[in-house]
Parts: structure tokens; C-alpha cells; sequence
């Protein structure tokens, strides 16, 4: 039988109770010749010991391969909002300047990069990849999962991407230009100079070939308009309705055909504008004129669903909020007196390269992820020095909670684990030598790492009334689902 196939049957329908007992807590067994094995959104590449399967009754699914893995790749080609990021700024004496991200309920927040000035405006590419953001006036990047980040242009106040991704629109302020480049920094191409340009922004991109931008943006009376970004440069201008309104802030939502314009008017109204754009015209609609001067929100950005937004409310102190399409604050994420005043909804990941790229360039030994209602909550990777020597072993029940994997080998080299929707790599094996391998524990509520303990000598694991015990001299580190490393112990109990 195909591992393929073996694989398709451990998920599939009734199958599934006679699979796992045949697939799940496998040690080393027989290499396979299979040069390409998939399963569930995981596809991995390499000689590979037989797969582990479990399932928890709550739904928690553990995936688990072993061997010489040379690529090992993910995709998702229908995430869910749940599986997205709210990413923001804070500035403290502590921190200094970061860029943070959590999930959209709050949770597993994290620090993407820190900075050396303050960010002007943030945006996460269409695939979720990347993370640009404008550092001073200086316009860089850096992997949403983790790395260095890069510098793409100088001399930028703000920018927009374009649909794929590959492209940036800007409005670079000594020279008073909206120039298009590519974001790996080339073809810096001028599209309007500044006898049309004034103190503009940038709101979004419609498409690969339109981009919307606003001029005078902080004055009263500012007006928005539309330029080509290939072809012969041309500009349609349109101005906003009511007289005397001064612009609080403006959104392009995720279909990229409304702009969404928060603005004060003379009459000391607070309005929202609907620009809609269609086929050579725009259509405008007031959305509402009821809305309070104060708090108002700020860095508006719309939901890959298009039915919701993110945004700094000027609250006291600043709070993170999402709103309807109306500006109704439906929910407070964070509350902040460090916070900026920039913000987006970074969509969900589609594709990542764990085996193959960034730590396990050159391969691994063995990778273990989790499924739970379509969603990938944890990743486990791990190397050693002899990748045929690496088993892997259930040695828990799927009857309990919590589901514990035993990783052994003839020299721990390497071992991370993600915890969070971007699957940022939590590193855990430092400058203890002569590891021989790691208990991993998962939660079955959530299907997150809960426990990572490494060892220089088995210890024993035995189970303790409704928790089960590590426990010996060999425990070399502790660490939890946090990636906080516990005090020294010589004894575990994982519930």
C-alpha cells in the first residue's frame, strides 16, 4: 500500500479507528521508498520511516514523519479568519519601537521586529508572508514567521501593495512623487510627479494596474483620485463631498473597489463616505453623520472577510478595536498607553516551507503537526546528527487529554516548535550537548505544544492518576508551550 493512500484511510470516515491502531505510536518501522508523501495540508519529501497517526474524540488530530526529510511543505488554500493576525505598534522606554501581532481574539501576541524609529504605517502581503512597514522613512520588510528584515526604498512617508504582492506603490516626500517599485528594492519607476502630487498618502491598490492615493491628505478639502500604474501615466480626480472636512481616516476594503472615508465636517458632524468605483465613474454615499468627534479611529484596515475592520481607536489610553463597516466598534483587543497609531489585518498564510528553507534548509529528522478543525495549531520540527537513528513514539493514550510523543535519536541537533497562526519557530535546543531526545507534549483542546522536555538519558514516563510523569536524572530542559524555559527538575507531570 501506497503511503498515500495509508494516509487518506488514518483520516478518512469509519476507517479511521482501525487505521490509528495500526498507524499510531509507530516507532522506527520500515523505510519507504516513497520519495513524496502527503498528509492533511502537509506534503514531505525525504526516506521515511512509516508515519504516526492519532486522533483525540475532541477532534485533535497529530500527524508525525521520521527520517532522512529533505522538503517539507504546507499550504492552505481555504483559511478561515481564525487562522489571521492583528498586527500593531507599541513604543515604551522598556521595548523600545516594535511591530507586535497577535490572534484576532487577542491571544499569543508576539514581537515581530524591533526598531531603531518610529512606524509611519504597516501592511502584510496579500499571502500573508511578509510584513512591510515604513521605519522613519525608510520602507522595509521581514518574514511574518521570523527573520531579518530587509530595506526595500528611502525617502517614503507611505505605501500601498499591489494584489500579488510583488509590487509597491509610494509617495516619497523630498521629491513629492508617487513612484511603483518592486519590493525587493528594483525598477523604481516615477508615476506622478509633484505638479499632481501634494502631501499625498496612499490608500490602497484597486488592481495590478490602477492605485488609489489622496492629496492633502491633513488639510480640509483634500481630494482622492486614481493613477495607472503601467502605461501612459493618467490621473482621475474626485473631490469629497460637504465643504470644509478635514480627513480622519481612510480605508480601501478587501474587494479593492470602495474606499471607505472617515471625515469632520464644518458643521462639527462626524461623517463616513462610501466611494464606490465603478466602470468609469465613482458613486459616493453617505454611510452615516451621527459618529462622535471623539474617540475617533485611526489606521483602519479591512478583514480578509470584508465584513469587518481593525483599527487604533484615539481612546485614553489607545485601544486596538475591530469595527463593523459602519465604524461600530464591535470588540477591544488590547488597551495601551505605549500603542502607535498603525495597524492592519494581516490575511492567513497559504503556504509554508518548514523542511527546506530557514532553519532546516539543509533537512531534518523528523516534523509532527496537529490538526484540529481544519486549522494547523503546531508545528514540531527536529534534526539530529544521524537522521535514520530518529523514532518516534506515542507514549501516552488517545483516551487522555493531552497526547505525548517520544523523539529519539543518537544526537538532538536542533528542535523547534510554532505557536502561533504565522508559525513563528520556537527554539529550544541551546548549548546543552548530548541530548538524545525530547518529549513533546500537545494540548487536546487546542492542539498547541504544551510541554518540551529534553534529555541526555531516557527518562521514565509513567502515568500519575490523571497526569503522566517524567521523571529521572537525564532531563537535561523544560520548556512550555510559551517557550519559557522552566526551572531545573528531575521530575514532570503533564496533564
Amino acid at each position: 500500500m501506497k503511503l498515500g493512500s495509508f494516509l487518506t484511510q488514518c483520516v478518512g470516515g469509519l476507517l479511521l479507528v482501525v487505521a490509528v491502531a495500526g498507524c499510531g505510536g509507530g516507532g522506527a518501522g520500515a523505510m519507504t521508498p516513497e520519495p513524496d508523501q502527503s498528509a492533511g495540508p502537509m506534503r514531505v519529501q525525504g526516506n521515511l520511516n512509516l508515519p504516526v497517526v492519532d486522533v483525540l474524540t475532541g477532534g485533535l488530530t497529530v500527524y508525525g514523519f521520521s527520517g532522512a526529510i529533505t522538503k517539507a511543505y504546507w499550504t492552505d488554500a481555504t483559511p478561515t479568519l481564525e487562522e489571521t493576525e492583528l498586527v500593531f505598534a507599541r513604543s515604551s522606554l522598556r521595548t523600545g519601537e516594535v511591530i507586535l501581532a497577535c490572534e484576532p481574539d487577542g491571544s499569543n501576541e508576539r514581537t515581530i521586529v524591533s526598531l531603531s524609529a518610529i512606524p509611519k504605517q504597516v501592511r502584510v502581503s496579500p499571502d500573508g508572508a511578509w510584513l512591510y512597514y515604513v521605519e522613519g522613512t525608510t520602507l522595509k520588510r521581514i518574514p511574518m514567521g521570523g527573520g531579518a528584515p530587509t530595506q526595500v526604498l528611502t525617502d517614503v512617508n507611505s505605501f500601498a501593495l499591489t494584489p500579488s504582492g510583488t509590487r509597491a506603490v509610494v509617495h516619497r516626500p523630498t521629491s513629492n512623487v508617487i513612484s511603483v517599485v518592486n519590493v525587493n528594492g528594483t525598477g523604481v519607476e516615477v508615476r506622478l510627479d509633484s505638479t499632481v502630487t501634494n502631501d499625498a498618502g496612499i490608500v490602497g491598490c484597486l488592481s495590478e494596474e490602477a492605485a488609489v492615493f489622496i492629496n492633502y491628505r491633513w488639510a480640509t478639502n483634500p481630494s482622492v483620485g486614481t493613477l495607472q500604474l503601467t502605461g501612459p501615466s493618467q490621473t482621475y480626480n474626485y473631490f469629497f463631498t460637504g465643504s470644509n472636512s478635514s480627513v480622519r481616516d481612510v480605508a480601501l476594503d478587501a474587494r479593492r473597489d470602495m474606499v471607505y472615508v472617515y471625515c469632520e465636517s464644518s458643521d462639527l458632524k462626524t461623517r463616513v463616505w462610501e466611494y464606490a468605483f465603478i466602470l468609469h465613474a465613482m458613486l459616493i454615499r453617505e454611510v452615516r453623520d451621527d459618529l462622535p468627534q471623539t474617540p475617533f479611529p485611526v489606521s483602519s484596515s479591512f478583514a480578509p472577510d470584508n465584513l469587518r475592520m481593525v483599527a487604533i481607536r484615539t481612546t485614553n489610553p489607545p485601544s486596538l478595536v475591530t469595527l463593523d463597516r459602519d465604524f461600530n466598534v464591535t470588540g477591544t483587543i488590547v488597551q495601551d498607553v505605549f500603542m502607535r497609531y498603525v495597524t492592519d489585518w494581516a490575511p492567513a498564510p497559504t503556504f509554508r516551507t518548514f523542511v527546506g528553507a530557514g532553519n532546516y534548509a539543509s533537512g531534518a529528522a523528523a516534523v509532527l503537526f496537529t490538526d484540529k478543525g481544519g486549522r494547523t495549531p503546531a508545528v514540531v520540527l527536529a534534526d539530529c546528527s544521524t537522521r535514520a537513528s530518529m523514532t518516534l513514539t506515542r507514549v501516552s493514550e488517545t483516551s487522555d487529554a493531552t497526547l505525548i510523543y517520544r523523539l529519539e535519536c543518537d544526537n538532538l541537533t536542533k528542535l523547534h516548535y510554532t505557536k502561533s497562526n504565522s508559525f513563528t519557530q520556537v527554539s529550544v535546543v541551546g548549548s546543552i550537548t548530548g541530548l538524545k531526545g525530547a518529549f513533546i507534549s500537545f494540548n487536546g483542546e487546542t492542539g498547541r505544544v504544551s510541554n518540551v522536555v529534553t534529555y541526555t538519558k531516557r527518562p521514565t514516563i509513567s502515568r500519575s492518576g490523571r497526569q503522566w510523569a517524567v521523571e529521572g536524572e537525564g532531563i537535561a530542559e523544560v520548556y512550555d508551550g510559551e517557550g519559557a524555559k522552566k526551572p531545573d527538575t528531575q521530575k514532570l507531570l503533564i496533564r
